[in-house]
């Protein structure tokens, strides 16, 4: 009977309040745009100030973004995610900031100066590490990586052995500013868009090695839920491409020409940012049908999902664990899986409780008010585990 609890308790709990809580943040000039993705409507807006590549922190508190300022130079700025106001700043000339998974640290690119810096928000204590031409930071999924590229190569900060940058060259042509990357839900595939040869190129994220290239119309690229497919926007198409036999599966006309495209990572949609149209474009990442189209402030660009981003691939993974009792009071337990570590979030995706030693043992909620809160855990090899928590009265 227990068991059968259990297991009723997790299936409503992980399918009915899978996208709880979750918000996306567009960039744009003059405002930044919030947007509920789960019902396509813009929430909230951040104003008066051209931000630019938002980044969620790792607990979800915290917005970081750049502020363009021609005047006096850009700074990096954090936004309260709660509040949607600016908390603090840091007076660092920047192009673009990223997030790690499970760490602190903030990282940010400098075009101007060929420099990578390694930041600690709460000291504001900089390092800096040198690339050429860093046009894009992507962190890559499931790791403790952070990726730039610039179309001749890129390099991988792995930020749990110290603050070094690897460099791996693909070709020995000029490099370009236009070169990104994206990665399998699970991170262990990566694409790499080259727009200058308008070539791609396929890498295995584990070993950091080229398997594939092939020549394709397509400056914007992401991969489809189970990496099978990619989708590339190239103007006013969209397409959808067989991984395997790099072929096109696919195809559709875009109203107005995509400047980048992002993936839902719990919905099988993909986002086309129009970005001299002032909105972004919501399709079905398995058909290409045209879901609704959002307004936006000007010129938006960068989308960053928090919460699911942070919640590292649901649909990927789709492991639930066994939390017992649920709804619980003072005490919660993990059935059948040996966990490395368990973080507990709050509906507005704030960490609550993190804890890495003693998982074998109950775990203390009595802290947490009544509510329902979200639970992501890890075993030895790395696999998510999630599940929602009902706090009940002590």
């Amino acid at each position: 009977m227990k068991n059968r609890y259990l297991l009723l308790t997790n299936l409503l709990i992980f399918t009915t309040t899978l996208l709880y809580g979750q918000q996306a943040y567009v960039e744009g000039y003059g405002y930044m745009t919030v947007v509920d993705p789960t019902n396509h409507s813009t929430q909230d807006s951040i104003c008066c100030a051209n931000f630019i590549s938002p980044a969620p922190s790792n607990d979800n508190s915290t917005i970081y973004t750049v502020k363009v300022d021609f005047a006096n130079g850009n700074k990096i700025y954090y936004i309260d995610h709660g509040t949607k106001q600016v908390t603090d700043s840091i007076d660092l000339v920047a192009h673009g900031v990223e997030t790690g998974f499970n760490t602190n640290l903030l990282f940010a690119r400098n075009v101007a100066n060929n420099n990578i810096y390694l930041i600690d928000p709460s000291t504001k204590s900089i390092d800096s590490l040198s690339f050429n031409n860093p046009s894009n930071l992507n962190r890559r999924p499931n790791s403790e990586e952070v990726w730039v590229s610039n179309g001749a190569s890129f390099g991988v900060v792995d930020y749990s052995s110290g603050t070094t940058i690897t460099t791996y060259t693909y070709h020995t042509g000029s490099t370009f500013f236009h070169a990104g990357i994206s990665f399998s839900h699970d991170g262990t595939q990566a694409i790499m868009r080259d727009f200058m040869r308008e070539r791609i190129y396929f890498i295995n994220a584990n070993t950091k090695s080229i398997i594939d290239s092939m020549d394709v119309n397509g400056e914007y690229l992401e991969f489809n839920s189970d990496a099978s497919e990619y989708i590339a926007v190239h103007g006013t198409k969209m397409y959808r491409y067989n991984v395997s036999t790099k072929s096109v599966i696919d195809s559709t006309e875009l109203p107005h020409t995509g400047f980048d495209i992002f993936r839902n990572p719990v919905a099988e949609e993909i986002w086309v940012v129009y970005h001299n149209d002032d909105s972004i474009g919501i399709f079905n990442i398995n058909t290409l049908a045209s879901i609704k189209t959002i307004g936006t402030g000007s010129n938006p660009h960068k989308v960053a999902f928090i919460d699911v981003q942070n919640s590292t691939f649901i649909e990927a993974n789709k492991k639930a664990i066994s939390v017992y009792p649920n709804p619980a009071s003072e005490y919660i337990s993990f059935q059948g899986i040996a966990l490395t570590k368990v973080y507990i979030y709050d509906n507005m995706g704030r960490l609550i409780i993190q804890q890495s030693n003693n998982l074998n043992k109950m775990i203390s909620v009595k802290q947490l008010t009544k509510g329902i809160y979200t639970i992501r855990a890890y075993d030895e090899r790395g696999q998510v585990y999630l599940n929602r928590l009902i706090k009940s009265e002590s």
